[in-house]
């Protein structure tokens, strides 16, 4: 029983890590961006106008760490996250319009499998848990 979970674990990684291969941007490519800049152009009775659409910063790895949406120019969602040394995303961080925490969210794993999430107000108090099961 615990031959088939572990040659079926490894049949899962090895489809991941595949596709990620197959459909992934290039590690090289991605690991030295620092920035990706969205940009819109909106047409309105003839006149253009060229606006930021959001905005992604990346660490070394290639991982997400801020993320800003606009909205009419505005900013209308701002994200910070953290991720361990296994690229695991373990923080994430909704700012509100002062830059200050309005929602945080914390990841917990086990075995390298995602298992909680707890989301905290901007003062740290626990709104709600979630739990991951996986079955096999």
């Amino acid at each position: 029983m615990k031959r088939k979970i572990a040659i079926q674990a490894l049949l899962i990684l090895a489809l991941l890590l595949g596709s990620s291969v197959l459909f992934g941007q290039s590690s090289s490519a991605s690991s030295s961006i620092k920035a990706r800049i969205v940009h819109e152009e909106k047409t309105e009775k003839g006149k253009k106008s060229v606006y930021i659409d959001s905005e992604e910063k990346f660490d070394s790895r290639g991982n997400v760490i801020e993320e800003i949406e606009y909205k009419d120019g505005k900013i209308d969602k701002h994200m910070l996250y953290e991720y361990d040394s296994n690229n695991n995303k373990i923080k994430e961080t909704e700012l509100n319009d002062s830059g200050k925490p309005k929602k945080i969210g914390e990841y917990k794993y086990e075995n390298g499998l995602r298992k909680e999430k707890y989301i905290y107000d901007g003062n740290k108090m626990l709104i709600s848990k979630k739990t991951y099961t996986y079955k096999y």
